[in-house]
């Protein structure tokens, strides 16, 4: 009688595990194909079937170096080169608006909130 219910309980165990595990996949999957696409090359990028992982012939940090220095890459196709430069912005000045109206915010929502908390 025992060791069928510990037989049991094992096996519900071993399905939530796997259950979640594989929600855990199902969630994190496209966060990863972002990334890893982030660091292709062009040319990789419309391959089939596409690269699930980084390889040292198709690794490039062109797009960050592009967003964080305006500069365009050397080795970009074309239509890449004409999509980088006319949308020629720098991505600090977005970063620097978006942190000072977090902080505001946070500075606001802490005065208004603070005293409202202490009297509830």
């Amino acid at each position: 009688m025992i060791n069928s219910i510990s037989g049991r309980m094992r096996a519900k165990k071993i399905i939530l595990i796997l259950s979640s595990v594989a929600v855990l996949i199902y969630i994190l999957a496209p966060i990863y194909w972002v990334v890893v696409s982030s660091f292709q090359k062009e040319t990789a990028l419309s391959v089939r079937p596409p690269y699930f992982f980084p390889s040292p012939g198709i690794f490039s940090t062109n797009h960050y170096h592009f967003l964080f220095t305006g500069e365009v890459p050397d080795d970009s196709t074309a239509m890449i080169q004409a999509q980088y430069t006319m949308s020629g912005t720098l991505v600090y000045p977005s970063i620097i608006n978006s942190l000072i109206i977090a902080l505001a915010v946070t500075a606001i929502n802490l005065l208004v909130g603070f005293p409202a908390g202490h009297v509830f």
